[in-house]
């Protein structure tokens, strides 16, 4: 039995290395830094439909909570910057299937508030059942590039300050705490 629940644990622990609650921040950036060349590899979809100057990409999980706090503290800013989030496979057998699926919808921000809800209330996630090889194909791509950066667990999110300086932050981080590392207000 103890065998069994070392097992689990050792399993659920490496599962989770990938989804990080550092909560780093760096101006040294391991990112391409051209925005251009980022918006070319990146897939993803947008929130904040506002024209504004400044992007900030976000690499995701869908299976990482660290990843859902991000979404609950960028909420505020939709109207102040235009966010796109990048899903990535990293976690598990549904990370990919759930991100292609969030790729591939029509209305990304509702089925990304759906993906949320039932990943609080422990149902594992937006359904997968709708997916295509073609959509999945774009999530290993996007996770290849997260990995060629050299990142290892999400959230990651890139932006470029007010000066053009380019900057990543790892892990989550409070809505109070990315207004200032933001520079913007919500």
């Amino acid at each position: 039995m103890f065998k069994k629940i070392t097992v689990l644990a050792l399993l659920v622990i490496g599962s989770l290395s990938a989804c990080s609650s550092n909560t780093s921040a760096s101006a040294t950036s391991k990112f391409p830094s051209n925005y251009a060349e980022m918006k070319a590899h990146a897939q993803g979809f947008t929130v904040g439909d506002a024209p504004v100057a400044r992007t900030v990409f976000i690499y995701f999980d869908t299976q990482c909570p660290h990843c859902s706090q991000t979404w609950d503290a960028m909420k505020p800013f939709s109207s102040k910057l235009k966010v796109i989030w990048v899903p990535v496979g990293l976690l598990n057998g549904l990370s990919a299937p759930q991100g292609a699926v969030l790729l591939a919808s029509t209305a990304p921000l509702l089925s990304m508030e759906a993906h949320e809800t039932s990943m609080r209330a422990n149902r594992g996630g937006i359904d997968t059942g709708s997916v295509k090889d073609a959509d999945i194909s774009k999530i290993k791509r996007n996770t290849q590039l997260f990995m060629d950066m050299g990142f290892e667990g999400v959230p990651v999110m890139i932006y470029a300050d007010r000066a053009g300086t380019s900057h990543e932050i790892v892990g989550s981080k409070s809505t109070a705490e990315l207004i200032k590392l933001l520079e913007v207000t919500p």
